[in-house]
């Protein structure tokens, strides 16, 4: 591990005007605590010219032939030395003072906690994607389950904690959800809560909120692994009994896979032989009329 507090991993496929605003938004008071580790997943031209004024010598840059976000977040993810490690996309930037906050909150975090998760502002409209409970410390899968938040959030998780909980290599698949990262990380503990907007998100119609469902038919595998991997969480991780039996049921649901034999054996053990049963057969209904 470097001396860095925190590793902002960014991967990224041209759109070279984008990553200059985003590099240009990482400035605090604490930048020398901050490493960037930016994954230039096949971008053409590279972006090497592009971003070598913003990046410093603890900084990393990964070139790599063109694999999807789901490999290049991998390579980022497993690159990064910081103490702590968040997630950015290329069309983020922060919101002004936001990384000192961020910085000061890991400084004082309660040692007992693995992280801390915020807010994200639709750079459309000014506002946060969803109302946090201040405060509270919970796990991430609690944070969605028990407390009923939706929308975009900004984690921010020890880095040894989010390499234990990170997917194995994709393939051949070019999207995996950071929710199969986020369940895994609930198994080691419980965040800190802020109701802070931190990340600017823009929401562009080549972005992956409108190529959602291309991006989940072209790789059904992880989506299946990641409606399982909530399913099948140990009990301590949220207690939601109606949020367990849907993602079970959606991980029957997906076109194109089904849970492996070892993932339906987790999913028997969390759930019970007659219920996995139930909800296999209702998940293969609701996949006739879906396109994914």
């Amino acid at each position: 591990m470097s001396n860095s507090l925190l590793s902002i991993v960014i991967p990224c496929f041209n759109r070279h005007d984008l990553i200059t605003q985003c590099l240009d938004s990482v400035v605090s008071d604490a930048r020398s605590m901050v490493q960037v580790v930016l994954v230039d997943d096949g971008s053409d031209p590279p972006l090497a010219d592009v971003v070598s004024s913003y990046l410093r010598e603890t900084d990393i840059l990964i070139v790599q032939h063109n694999r999807g976000r789901g490999a290049a977040l991998r390579s980022g993810l497993l690159a990064a030395t910081g103490k702590f490690s968040m997630i950015m996309d290329s069309d983020d930037d922060f919101v002004e003072d936001s990384l000192n906050i961020i910085c000061q909150d890991l400084e004082r975090l309660d040692s007992e906690l693995v992280g801390a998760v915020y807010g994200v502002v639709d750079h459309r409209t000014g506002s946060l994607s969803c109302a946090l409970p201040e405060g509270q410390r919970c796990t991430l899968l609690s944070l969605r389950a028990d407390h009923h938040v939706t929308g975009d959030l900004k984690e921010v998780i020890l880095t040894p904690v989010v390499k234990r909980s990170l997917y194995p290599d994709p393939g051949h698949e070019r999207r995996v959800p950071t929710s199969y990262i986020w369940a895994g990380v609930s198994r080691d503990g419980e965040v800190l809560v802020r109701d802070v907007g931190v990340i600017n998100h823009r929401y562009l119609p080549d972005g992956m909120t409108d190529s959602i469902r291309a991006l989940k038919a072209s790789s059904p595998q992880f989506l299946v692994s990641t409606h399982v991997r909530i399913a099948a969480a140990p009990s301590n991780c949220y207690r939601s009994a109606i949020f367990r039996m849907r993602h079970c049921i959606q991980a029957y649901s997906v076109k194109g896979a089904v849970p492996t034999m070892a993932e339906r054996a987790d999913l028997v053990m969390s759930l019970g032989r007659t219920r996995v049963w139930v909800f296999h057969a209702l998940g293969r209904i609701m996949a006739v009329g879906r396109r994914f």
